[in-house]
């Protein structure tokens, strides 16, 4: 079996949010605002291992490692 990787996306209403809504996508992309708060979960439905690394793009367009954190 091939490695097939799922990625869903929540957007919450805050920090404390447990449930979220899925993240609707537009025509070519996500849009998200200002202090939007969104889930990440990467899913691996394959039979192999994965790594997984998520990036966070900036406005000003540096990129900041989410996952996994410096040091883990």
């Amino acid at each position: 079996m091939i490695n097939v990787i799922r990625a869903e996306l929540l957007r919450l209403r805050d920090r404390d949010d447990q449930t979220g809504r899925p993240l609707a996508r537009g025509e070519n992309d996500f849009t998200l605002y200002d202090k939007d708060w969104v889930e990440v979960s990467v899913f691996n439905d394959g039979n192999q291992k994965i790594d997984v690394t998520v990036l966070y793009l900036t406005a000003d367009y540096e990129i900041v490692p989410l996952y996994p954190r410096a040091g883990s």
